[in-house]
């Protein structure tokens, strides 16, 4: 079984916005493990939304294998 990682959103950030340098760098790399097989990425991606009779949200679940 190919390890599970937990990893915050901001890390994905992270990685698109290249900033800053270093840690962006790291994240690539792990990036890139994910891509090869090595590991299993998870993120909890939370998105709020209004309708018009209040507040909502809405939870996503993504995993990359």
């Amino acid at each position: 079984m190919k390890p599970r990682l937990w990893i915050d959103a901001n890390v994905i950030v992270r990685h698109i916005t290249g900033d800053p340098p270093d840690m962006a760098r790291r994240v690539g790399e792990l990036m890139k493990r994910a891509e090869r097989g090595e590991v299993v990425l998870l993120t909890f991606v939370l998105n709020w939304g209004f309708p018009q009779e209040g507040r909502w949200y809405v939870a996503t679940w993504v995993q990359r294998q």
